[in-house]
């Protein structure tokens, strides 16, 4: 049978990060080693599969959200989940760079730069937010697609940015939106 991840028997239970080998003997005739090999996911397409997941959350996320309650405070201080969206953006943008450049950055100021970028985005109105959303993370998928699978390994450098940028990040904001969204606002 043909899986989404590879090839697996129907009902197998078998990680599918594996290959397994079945030794049999053949009535004393020798041995015939028979190689159950399942596809082995390769690392960068199982990290862009866990993105992709996690944007899907997000976008789910926002699904109930009004344009009134996209200029709304108080999703994590004083920010709107528009300023929470151009936030992500950043990210994913700081992101690109990352992976242009396959270095790390580092952020002395890291709130600092935070409170910067959320201040630049707050004269654009939600739709212009989202389509700047829209467009960075179609820019970030090509920019992953086509970045070096050692990028996705968990010793590589960019590695870190690459989750903390991603789905660590959306998934901090997933929570904070639901959270907020489940209070009641004045």
């Amino acid at each position: 049978m043909r899986t989404a991840d590879g090839w697996r028997a129907p009902g197998s239970h078998l990680p599918r990060d594996a290959t397994h080998t079945l030794t049999l003997s053949l009535a004393g005739r020798g041995k015939w080693r028979l190689i159950l090999a399942e596809k082995t996911p390769d690392t960068k397409h199982a990290v862009i599969a866990a993105i992709d997941d996690s944007w899907k959350e997000l976008r789910r996320a926002l699904g109930s959200l009004s344009a009134a309650d996209m200029e709304a405070p108080g999703v994590t201080g004083d920010w709107t989940p528009k300023d929470v969206l151009g936030h992500i953006t950043t990210w994913e943008a700081e992101l690109l760079a990352v992976v242009a450049s396959g270095q790390q950055k580092s952020y002395p100021d890291l709130d600092g730069f935070n409170q910067q970028a959320v201040k630049s985005k707050r004269k654009l109105d939600a739709r212009e937010v989202l389509a700047q959303l829209e467009e960075t993370h179609r820019a970030r998928r090509d920019g992953l697609a086509a970045a070096p699978a050692a990028y996705f390994e968990k010793s590589h450098p960019v590695r870190r940015s690459v989750d903390a940028d991603t789905v660590e990040h959306y998934d901090e904001h997933v929570r904070s939106l639901r959270e907020w969204a489940r209070s009641p606002r004045q």
